[in-house]
């Protein structure tokens, strides 16, 4: 889903400010080209002017009514991402009133398009101009509030991850700072931001390697997974394991500067409960005593989860799982 294409709401009055003004425009640029008698030239600009407000406003509208999601064709994830972070009725519903909007302003503009065609004097022109402007700027007055709320969804929106749902995904998860955006780094030309410090990644961090005949996605999942205490980003890694993920990646730190080996094996435990194919692999590696790797190995080797040191044999490992997938 690309929710970064969805255009800014603007206010009510800003809206109007936008058609008015192309309005006045539209009426200057005609003033010269329409040869005609004064009147009926003064009736032919009015009503290009009601025309013009009612096609900048409705393109307005049918631009916000494209561009947010389609709640009929989301995918599971996006559909329950919205659950969590929106209330879906009230989104519907302030979507709704866009709808009404655009239908009432072309009802409107109608209808005063035939009155001003109608119009036999100056006075009559001023009157059906008056009542239309007032007309307009009291509907977008009734959904104000909607568009306010608009603008505030869509900020929500626009910080949801791109994560495409068509393609086989390996969901990188572990502890902060035990090295999945390095590894990142190095299974993709993804350069997600790699710090010294625990937390660093804020956000689902995307990359994507292509080989021969396909495409894998790798989703650097942030925070610790805690299931009953996740904050936001922690929440969306959640469901992208759930819903979108192929298999998992298990980052181990065996240097245990920030997490315990026990809380590592702990959290591995909980992944499992996604019931995905699992890979392990051992970061660090290069500042790490032979002898704690090789003893982890061992012991590791009870659980009959493959496990890797070396970044090549775990990338070959994956294509082989992604290719048997297909």
């Amino acid at each position: 889903m690309a929710f970064d294409e969805i255009p800014p709401v603007e206010t009510s009055d800003k809206f109007l400010d936008f058609a008015f003004a192309k309005a006045n425009k539209v009426a200057e640029n005609l003033r010269d080209s329409i040869k005609d008698k004064p009147f009926y030239k003064s009736r032919k600009i009015e009503i290009a002017k009601l025309e013009t407000v009612e096609k900048v406003l409705c393109k307005h509208f049918d631009r916000i009514i494209a561009k947010f999601p389609n709640f009929e064709n989301l995918t599971e994830f996006y559909e329950e991402l919205l659950r969590t972070y929106l209330d879906i009725k009230e989104l519907k519903t302030a979507l709704g009133s866009i709808s009404w909007a655009k239908t009432k302003v072309r009802t409107f503009t109608r209808e005063h398009v035939r009155k001003l065609s109608g119009a036999e004097s100056p006075a009559t022109m001023n009157v059906v101009r008056r009542s239309y402007y007032g007309r307009i700027s009291s509907i977008l007055k009734q959904i104000k509030k909607f568009l306010i709320y608009l603008e505030e969804t869509r900020r929500i929106l626009k910080s949801f991850p791109s994560i495409k749902d068509n393609i086989f995904t390996v969901a990188i998860a572990g502890f902060p700072n035990v090295g999945k955006s390095t590894l990142l780094s190095k299974l993709t030309p993804a350069k997600p931001e790699i710090n010294s410090y625990a937390f660093t990644t804020k956000k689902l961090n995307l990359g994507y390697a292509k080989y021969d005949l396909f495409k894998i996605q790798y989703v650097d999942t942030p925070g610790t997974l805690a299931r009953n205490k996740m904050n936001e980003i922690e929440m969306q890694a959640d469901l992208a394991i759930k819903y979108v993920a192929s298999m998992i990646c298990y980052v181990f730190d065996l240097t245990e500067s920030d997490y315990s080996l026990k809380e590592q094996m702990k959290l591995l435990k909980n992944l499992k409960d996604f019931d995905k194919p699992i890979l392990c692999y051992l970061s660090k590696t290069d500042i790490l005593d032979k002898k704690i790797i090789e003893d982890f190995k061992k012991e590791f080797s009870k659980k009959k989860i493959p496990l890797f040191e070396d970044k090549d044999e775990l990338e070959k490992e994956i294509k082989k799982i992604a290719k048997e997938s297909m």
